[in-house]
């Protein structure tokens, strides 16, 4: 008898997976419900629900609570890039003092204004976070934890916490990772500015992408450190003969860079290539400050593995956070700062002393609990889905000459338009007809993005962002 049902739900799994390989069930496409599968197959409703269970978990079906199971995204669905965006090759490769101008703050009040169609922030609609339950949590917590939820967390963190972390970074390929080795931040940015401020005096250089994510910019400037904009390929990340030189030359005492999904390119470097990286750092004495916040919104089927996953000597500083999978109001993040994990903690110390004790509790709690992995695979169909659907729209609406990222993860698309184009006054545009961007000025210390921007596809499809996109694509002629 068992053997019967087995055969029965292998049955469904190949006709679904034959389905979805001839093109029949194509991304994104609804499968048969469970009670119409059983009825065309003359199977159980339970034999059904085995066999899309187990196709989710291989990662070709995603299911949505109210909705059924749908068609899974890979990677090579989202990979063909519209021709035209290459890397920015007039880069002087010089240590340069970091200024930035007040748009950066502009931009941001505008990105955080909810009335605007939001191509702006680079954030997930609440929509698609578990927010109602980890606040139920968070009060659950202050109840029933009353001394531990109002009292200083240990300096490094929450240890449940840090342990439910260390047991992630382990599956990630970190292995040999403890709670001893993590720290708990207040967000990514917080770990990575205590990371550059442990292996970095003022007025030393930093190496960063180009174009490099704009708050990383701000806080360069904060710390009263240079940086110096390497060549950056769209597909394929820094260019690690330009960061050899530099490393070769002691021209820079670190580098800050995204090896999965970089905001705002959406490239994953190889693995091959993240090896490479790690060594000549290592050769070099050169630390690697790794933000790897975007790791766990990959469309592919497993998580991409870090700098921090090929590093022996623990010259990589990983940095993350929960703010863009889970809720990004908690600020919580974490860092493995490999060797420097005392002048880390001490820097910590110094500074905040430890972070939100309610929010610890109640994400230490929402992990223990299980549905973690399956809320992580849904939000990766839907940002998928979400960025395929706004890549077509800005392939049918968006001007000749339009060149647009193809991202392997993540929620965000660059997109550059010709030379005429001015992105600083295409934003203005835009603020006045309620939708916000961010223009590529903000992305670097020259002016090689002035006619380039970023699009969020952090929000579900809907006619409000269909309009606002093709109301931004008709500015954008307008300026040809």
């Amino acid at each position: 008898m068992v053997q019967e049902y087995e055969l029965l739900y292998e049955r469904i799994i190949r006709l679904v997976r034959q389905r979805i390989d001839s093109g029949q069930l194509k991304p994104g496409e609804r499968v048969p419900s469970l009670r119409h599968m059983s009825q065309l197959e003359k199977v159980s409703v339970a034999t059904v629900i085995e066999a899309y269970q187990r196709l989710e978990a291989e990662g070709r079906l995603i299911s949505q609570p109210q909705s059924g199971y749908y068609v899974a995204y890979s990677a090579q669905e989202q990979a063909a890039a519209v021709p035209g965006l290459k890397a920015q090759e007039r880069l002087p490769l010089e240590a340069r003092e970091v200024t930035v101008d007040n748009l950066h703050l502009t931009v941001a009040e505008v990105c955080a204004d909810h009335q605007m169609v939001p191509f702006g922030a680079a954030l997930v609609s609440p929509m698609l976070l578990p927010g109602d339950k980890l606040a139920r949590l968070m009060g659950r917590a202050m109840r029933m934890q009353p001394v531990e939820s109002q009292q200083y967390m240990q300096p490094r963190g929450y240890l449940p916490l840090r342990y439910e972390i260390a047991k992630r970074m382990q599956s990630h390929g970190v292995h040999g990772c403890t709670e001893e080795d993590i720290v708990i931040t207040a967000g990514c940015m917080e770990a990575i500015a205590i990371s550059l401020s442990a292996v970095t005096s003022p007025g030393d250089a930093v190496a960063v992408e180009s174009p490099v994510f704009s708050g990383f910019l701000l806080l360069l400037e904060s710390l009263h450190l240079k940086a110096i904009e390497v060549r950056t390929d769209p597909k394929k990340g820094m260019d690690l003969g330009q960061l050899e030189a530099l490393f070769q030359g002691k021209r820079v005492q670190s580098c800050l860079l995204s090896a999965n999904f970089q905001n705002p390119l959406g490239f994953m470097m190889s693995d091959e290539d993240k090896q490479a990286l790690v060594q000549l750092a290592t050769l070099y004495e050169v630390p690697l400050v790794e933000d790897d916040i975007y790791a766990e919104c990959g469309y592919g089927r497993q998580v991409p593995r870090s700098l921090k996953s090929f590093d022996e000597q623990g010259i990589v500083l990983y940095c993350s956070s929960f703010s863009k999978v889970l809720i990004p109001g908690y600020r919580v993040g974490w860092a493995m700062p490999g060797r420097f994990l005392a002048e880390f903690a001490r820097i910590k110390l110094s500074r905040t002393v430890t972070s939100s004790s309610p929010a610890q509790l109640a994400l230490s709690q929402f992990i223990q609990q299980g549905g973690y992995e399956q809320h992580l695979r849904r939000l990766r169909h839907l940002l998928a889905s979400q960025v395929s659907q706004t890549r077509q729209a800005i392939e049918r609406t968006f001007p000749e000459g339009t060149a647009l990222s193809a991202p392997q993860g993540g929620f965000l698309l660059w997109l550059k338009f010709p030379q005429q184009v001015d992105a600083k006054a295409l934003f203005l545009q835009a603020r006045e007809q309620k939708i916000s961007i961010v223009p590529g000025t903000l992305f670097s210390m020259t002016d090689a993005y002035r006619s380039c921007i970023r699009v969020s596809c952090g929000f579900p499809w809907s006619k409000k962002l269909e309009n606002g996109l093709t109301n931004l694509a008709s500015l954008v002629s307008e300026m040809l």
